[in-house]
């Protein structure tokens, strides 16, 4: 529900317990330079009492509607990633104001109904003070709205990074689990045991590589954030090693224009989460390669496409845990994240993520 916003929460308490305060402020300058005619036209204590009641409980009910005007204009997106741009807050100043211009029509309502029983009228001195009052009370209402919208946007800032930090400490501690696992390192040191019976040359080169690879891995892995150029380059490395292994039955191509290279940025480990996924999910051999192409995608986008030749999973190995951690950690960094689409028709799988700003 609306109100279950706690921020929005937070204004409405404040509302409850200023808008009395403001038709205090509001009211006491009319009260002392009108004492004298007020005397003139009550008859009793209970009298005068009762007219203050009345006018206390009509500026109240004006300042706290007032307040509900000011916080629906300014809470309206508070659900929104991306905070409001600084000219749209103008355009919500000027709103406010105009809005609460046309309180200034209360008095002119009510003036037939109030103005037959109680011949006060204002003192010149005072003409100008509506208009004033009005000014002041919103400007007031706007600061206190802006300190606790403020406080809740560095808040939430605060939270956003926390879990961006969470998120990135899962994603380097599953890709060095990964990386570190017997598993990997079996099937690497064998393919490196091959490589020496076979080729001298090429089984120094692998290790170089992989040793390069385990290297970076571990520095990358203290960033939250890479360049597209040191993310190509990584997951080259990793489909290199790959390409050893499994020979014909890998082929892989990148294609990305070297001002994205330069320019652009991704979260640490991006595109090998996507190639490892393909690689998981697939049984492929020479007679039938897997196809990996990294490529760019509408201009602000890389994809990773492959063809689906699809093996039977376990459910343990089928989690999408690497594809469910990167979608989380692109929501705290863009509005925009990965999309995964299937074609069915052609039996290709494809996978675009943003490319994000350095």
């Amino acid at each position: 529900m609306y109100w279950q916003q706690p921020v929005r929460r937070q204004l409405l308490r404040l509302a409850l317990v200023t808008s009395p305060l403001l038709a205090i402020f509001r009211m006491a300058p009319v009260a002392i330079l009108t004492r004298d005619e007020f005397r003139e036209v009550v008859s009793s204590e209970e009298h005068a009492l009762m007219l203050v009641l009345i006018a206390g409980t009509v500026v109240s009910l004006t300042m706290f509607t007032l307040w509900l005007v000011n916080i629906w204009l300014f809470t309206r997106d508070i659900d929104a990633r991306i905070v409001r741009a600084e000219r749209n807050k103008v355009q919500l100043y000027v709103y406010s104001f105009m809005i609460s211009m046309s309180f200034l029509l209360l008095p002119v309502i009510l003036d037939p109904i109030i103005g037959a029983h109680f011949a006060i009228r204002r003192p010149r001195d005072l003409s100008f003070y509506p208009l004033i009052g009005t000014l002041a009370n919103n400007a007031v209402i706007l600061l206190i709205v802006n300190l606790v919208l403020t406080r809740h946007n560095e808040s939430r800032l605060t939270i956003s990074n926390m879990q961006l930090e969470v998120s990135n400490l899962i994603a380097q501690q599953a890709q060095l689990k990964h990386q570190l696992q017997p598993h990997f390192l079996f099937n690497a040191l064998y393919t490196l045991q091959l490589l020496i019976g076979k080729d001298a040359e090429q089984a120094k080169r692998y290790l170089k590589r992989l040793s390069g690879f385990l290297r970076r891995s571990i520095q990358y892995a203290r960033q939250d954030t890479m360049s597209v150029r040191e993310e190509v380059q990584f997951c080259e490395d990793y489909l290199a090693l790959q390409k050893v292994r499994f020979g014909e039955g890998l082929n892989y191509t990148v294609e990305i224009n070297e001002q994205q290279k330069r320019e652009g940025s991704l979260p640490i480990f991006t595109l090998q989460i996507l190639v490892e996924n393909a690689i998981k999910h697939n049984a492929f051999d020479a007679e039938r390669p897997l196809d990996i192409r990294i490529r760019t995608h509408d201009g602000q986008r890389l994809q990773v496409e492959n063809n689906m030749l699809p093996k039977k999973t376990s459910l343990a190995d089928s989690n999408g845990f690497g594809l469910h951690n990167l979608k989380e950690r692109y929501q705290l960094l863009s509005p925009d994240g990965p999309t995964v689409e299937t074609s069915q028709e052609d039996l290709i799988f494809r996978a675009s993520v943003p490319i994000l700003p350095k």
